[in-house]
């Protein structure tokens, strides 16, 4: 599962000098060429290492690709692909274009059930009375309400919580990576402290055990419910060798936190969360790896809490039965469980 590439923002604040750009050609929220290339040299880094699972010639029953339905996210698939997989001698159409096309699927954001969870009415209601809770309030709140406090005075966007000071940080990454010049006053908060304050977000949002189970539970259990069925020659097509999943920054971001393998950060543009399953003898084992910049590719190995960097499949499972899901996300999002 990895993050979009770079984009430009799509938000704007009152009084941002910048509120009336379009961003042509590009757009609100579109892919910068910066963006373009990371996802591009991601498919390539997922060529270097899974290629002898994958083989050269591509076919349908190989891969299956996932996106939210949105064009970055899309796009984003469809770079990721292009470096992945060229033609091979075989499959090649084109005299000089080493490309082919690869189907990438979604679903409408209202029906999504697997890589985001706006429309979840239980996650809704818990999320708007979190700050109520004494102990979140002091924790997640309290502590940066000085910083709260001069984002809102200078931007005239109201504050609440982590989240809103989240999407606030966002705006100032996607104006200042596409160079354009940030105002005075937020040389007193940006980059830092608003970055680390910010990446505390997926604790705050996660502090619901269900609202937790929400926000990475069924990802997690797709990945381990594939794997399970590949084990027992159950998996449907047998030939499948890969999923990928194009999604969002708070996708990985929950589902990091939920692991407990790595310190509070946003994950950046373009970086990816790698779930390997390996057979030793008669044992099938979990790794747990993290690309952080797709341009450095670099990949890192998670020690799993608990486990080890090799982790065998009953254990990794058992370590995080809290979070995995045991009703169906329709009937978890019903708002009628807060009553």
């Amino acid at each position: 599962m990895f993050r979009h590439g770079e984009r430009t923002t799509y938000r704007f604040y009152p009084t941002d000098p910048y509120k009336n750009q379009t961003f042509y050609p590009v757009g609100l929220g579109g892919l910068t060429n910066r963006g373009k290339l990371q996802e591009f040299q991601l498919g390539k880094i997922l060529r270097e290492n899974y290629g002898r699972l994958l083989g050269e010639d591509y076919t349908e029953d190989k891969l299956h690709v996932r996106s939210t339905d949105t064009t970055r996210t899309q796009m984003s698939a469809l770079l990721v692909l292009a470096g992945l997989w060229p033609p091979s001698e075989n499959q090649s159409w084109h005299p000089t274009l080493q490309w082919q096309p690869i189907p990438v699927f979604s679903k409408p954001f209202i029906e999504e059930d697997l890589l985001d969870s706006t429309y979840c009415g239980f996650r809704k209601v818990v999320l708007d009375n979190l700050p109520k809770d004494p102990a979140v309030y002091n924790t997640f709140i309290e502590p940066h309400k000085a910083i709260f406090e001069y984002v809102e005075k200078h931007s005239g966007v109201v504050i609440k919580d982590l989240l809103d000071l989240l999407n606030f940080y966002f705006i100032l990454k996607a104006e200042d990576g596409i160079g354009l010049e940030l105002p005075e006053w937020t040389k007193k908060i940006y980059p830092e402290p608003i970055t680390s304050t910010a990446s505390l977000v997926y604790g705050y949002l996660n502090y619901n055990a269900d609202v937790k189970t929400i926000h990475a539970g069924y990802m997690l259990q797709k990945m381990v419910n594939d794997s399970v069925a590949k084990i027992n020659n159950e998996l449907e097509p047998p030939g499948r060798k890969m999923f990928l999943y194009a999604a969002h920054e708070t996708s990985l971001g929950y589902l990091l936190h939920a692991l407990k393998v790595v310190k509070p950060h946003i994950p950046p543009y373009g970086s990816a969360i790698i779930l390997e399953l390996h057979r030793k003898g008669q044992d099938y084992l979990f790794k747990l790896r993290y690309i952080e910049n797709p341009l450095e590719g670099k990949i890192q190995d998670f020690i799993i809490p608990g486990c080890e960097v090799l982790c065998p499949v009953n254990k990794f499972i058992e370590l995080h039965n809290d979070i995995l899901p045991i009703v169906s996300k329709q009937e978890a999002c019903d708002i009628r469980n807060t009553t």
